[in-house]
């Protein structure tokens, strides 16, 4: 494993991790404006942190593109989201569903923010062979 997918994991591991203080903090009451923040975070955190956390495998994944990778996130997040105007069945029903078109909004600016940022550190554009800053 090199020193990108070493980033890459840690980057990704961090921001899905994130998602679980964010979700217990949905409990408490806040204001409006806390409320929107609160709500959008997960959806904000969690697809960049999936598209990090697939480049930083040593397998399968290792092997395919990055749009290919953005893609599979499109894919897997849109399902997510839009997954949850179907009522479900048992103990599903006691889940709290929190759909909103901002969380599809912030859902595809994540994906596009973390494309871009990985795009950019696969191809060198932020450093130099000397480790300067490229402008």
């Amino acid at each position: 494993m090199n020193k990108k997918q070493k980033l890459y994991r840690w980057l990704g591991s961090t921001l899905l991790l994130l998602i679980i203080p964010i979700k217990i903090i949905r409990v408490i009451n806040l204001s409006d404006l806390n409320k929107f923040i609160i709500g959008i975070s997960p959806s904000i955190l969690g697809p960049a942190g999936l598209i990090f956390f697939l480049q930083s495998g040593t397998g399968i994944l290792s092997k395919i593109s990055l749009n290919q990778i953005t893609a599979i996130v499109v894919i897997i997040a849109l399902t997510l989201e839009f997954s949850q105007l179907f009522s479900w069945p048992w103990n599903l029903l006691k889940a709290k569903y929190t759909f909103d078109w901002y969380d599809v909004y912030s859902t595809i600016i994540s994906i596009f923010i973390g494309h871009v940022i990985s795009f950019m550190t696969n191809n060198k554009i932020f450093s130099n062979r000397d480790n300067k800053v490229a402008l």
